[in-house]
């Protein structure tokens, strides 16, 4: 067994009694389904701040600060999202840095990748030959990030950390300013 660390983030806190009800209500049925995947139920987090790349400090969390954590245990991504159906889909990024295991991880990622479709953030880049098989026998391919967009970059990144775009994705990043340059063939 796996354990995963979830990161949320948005959403302001209804003030509206039926919407803080709607709202609790929601989650609980959400988080409920898990059972006994849980191994921390986590807390919303308080003032937060980002790490920017030369190491200074954006107050108050930059763009899309963290607003909670919980910790779940399962055998892989996609036996944490079976049960959920539709609830998958609202997945747009994943984060992967577990000290070299996350071409394991990924295997157990099929569905998760092959459904919806969402960016990949790797440690490692492109450079573990088990995450760049599976990636691009998920149909993706592998970016950097350059002035803030994602660049196609198919030679060996020397970055520490990777992006994974698949490429029915290309037009939406287009779209939102992120992906610049051509999609390899």
């Amino acid at each position: 067994m796996s354990k995963y660390l979830f990161i949320y983030h948005g959403g302001k806190a209804p003030t509206d009694p039926a919407e803080i009800k709607k709202s609790m209500d929601a989650w609980g049925n959400w988080f409920g389904s898990m059972g006994s995947a849980v191994i921390d139920g986590g807390n919303p987090v308080g003032k937060s701040s980002t790490v920017k790349s030369d190491g200074s400090l954006a107050s108050g969390g930059g763009a899309n600060p963290a607003s909670g954590y919980s910790l779940i245990e399962a055998a892989s991504l996609d036996s944490i999202f079976e049960a959920r159906g539709d609830e998958a889909e609202r997945i747009v990024a994943v984060k992967l840095d577990l000290e070299g295991h996350e071409a394991a991880a990924l295997r157990g990622a099929k569905r998760l990748f092959g459904r919806t479709r969402p960016l990949l953030m790797v440690e490692g880049a492109n450079r573990d030959p088990g995450v760049a098989k599976a990636m691009t026998e998920f149909g993706y391919f592998h970016c950097e990030r350059r002035d803030g967009m994602l660049v196609p970059h198919p030679e060996m990144s020397m970055s520490n950390d990777g992006f994974w775009v698949h490429r029915q994705q290309v037009e939406h990043y287009q779209t939102l300013g992120i992906f610049r340059g051509p999609m390899p063939a």
